[in-house]
């Protein structure tokens, strides 16, 4: 559409995570912006969101689904944010009625529909962008300038641990925790799919700045080998909530990645990205949520927190940006950037058996300030803190709860069968 005139928005689910959509758009409207409009919501329970009562008063037209919103509006971009089976249907719907997308991660839950998502954007012209919101951050993103310049040198080694709690409110959505909603499509809905899946990707995405052939800003690294743990604490859950997976990225550089919202213990997510020239560490010294360097020479760079509020908005303004000018060098995570996460990601469904951890290890917890309670397990987050510390695997720690690691290749994933969930 050129410079010409405001880009038309289309909110697609204003619940949940989509309350932050509203907050940032209602926020640059009362600021006095003027380069987009919001020609419609499109939620079937719009009524129940935290935004409702805004969105009435402005007086935009609410729609069931999006076809009916089609129907009688265009728009040059399209804001989705609703329940994960959902996003390959919406994006495909709203690129073949000529609009651009910008949808919440994870993108999909299965690697064919990352293939049919950008089929679809390459056949209609329009960009998909994935909100995954670090990689649209400034702090990450100069992080990945400065290793592209080679001021960091060579990667040496690249670790992440999450470790967060949810309780069974949390599981109140009937998607969450679940391999398949009501009509039998994928969700695969779990800790490192979605809750945690932001570190795990930040750290292929990181990785893509050092890669020995294709380095770019907006390109992760493909693992080329993983092995990988997958165990399940909360007895009533179907999907796996604790992994703990390492491997090699291209170049031979090792990675190891631990996560999990079901144990016992002080909330942790961290990283420790080393180099030649210099660590790179997030709330491993100081628990401030920034990135920093230290380099070799005794010199710091602190880069700044990626989950401050404008940094989580970035990714909208920058979907804006690019459906108004047609520049899309903005947009630093489209499918391409997400295919290293979501094909390890199936391989972890496909090929690793999860585990469930023995009841002795297991405790219920109230959660404080709250009535809300759930099972957590004891003594695993020290010992995937220990082995957050020497990049190996609780089967080679040797852990009583601990069962061999299975070992696979994500560029070779074409497609996830389902087969071990059947």
């Amino acid at each position: 559409m050129g410079n010409m005139g405001k880009v038309k928005l289309v909110l697609v689910g204003i619940g949940g995570y989509g309350a932050n959509y509203v907050q940032y758009l209602r926020e640059r409207l009362e600021a006095g912006a003027d380069d987009f409009s919001i020609e419609g919501i499109v939620d079937p329970f719009a009524a129940k969101a935290y935004g409702w009562e805004w969105v009435q008063k402005q007086g935009y037209p609410v729609y069931r689904d999006l076809e009916s919103f089609y129907a009688e509006k265009s728009a040059d971009l399209a804001l989705i944010s609703t329940p994960i089976p959902l996003h390959r249907p919406q994006s495909v719907c709203a690129m073949e009625h000529g609009s651009n997308v910008l949808v919440e991660k994870p993108l999909c839950p299965t690697v064919q529909d990352a293939v049919t998502l950008q089929e679809t954007s390459e056949r209609t012209g329009k960009f998909l962008a994935v909100g995954f919101q670090w990689s649209f951050s400034k702090p990450i993103l100069d992080l990945k300038r400065d290793i592209l310049a080679g001021k960091l040198g060579k990667p040496v080694s690249m670790k992440a641990f999450v470790s967060w709690k949810r309780y069974q409110g949390y599981y109140q959505n009937t998607w969450k925790g679940k391999f398949r909603d009501g009509q039998g499509n994928w969700i695969l809905d779990c800790v490192i799919t979605n809750a945690t899946a932001h570190y795990l990707h930040n750290l292929f995405f990181v990785g893509g700045a050092a890669l020995p052939e294709g380095a770019g800003l907006g390109v992760s690294a493909m693992p080329e080998r993983v092995l990988a743990e997958a165990y399940r604490v909360k007895p009533d859950m179907e999907t796996p909530d604790v992994f703990a997976l390492r491997g090699e990225l291209p170049g031979g550089v090792p990675f190891w990645y631990g996560c999990s919202y079901s144990l016992t213990g002080e909330k942790t997510t961290r990283f420790e990205f080393a180099y030649e020239n210099a660590v790179v560490r997030f709330n491993e010294d100081t628990e401030d949520d920034c990135v920093r360097a230290v380099f070799r020479d005794g010199t710091e760079k602190v880069y700044g927190d990626p989950q401050a509020w404008p940094e989580v908005c970035r990714k909208m303004q920058a979907a804006i940006d690019a459906a108004a000018t047609g520049d899309r060098t903005g947009l630093t995570c489209c499918v391409g950037t997400i295919l290293p996460h979501l094909k390890t990601a199936d391989g972890l469904f496909d090929l690793i058996p999860d585990q469930p951890v023995d009841k002795k290890y297991l405790t219920d917890e109230q959660e404080p300030g709250s009535d809300d309670h759930g099972v957590f397990a004891r003594s695993l987050r020290d010992g995937l803190m220990i082995c957050y510390g020497q990049m190996k695997l609780p089967s080679e720690l040797g852990y009583r709860w601990a069962r061999p690691a299975v070992e696979f290749a994500p560029a070779k994933i074409t497609r996830f069968d389902g087969g071990r969930i059947e």
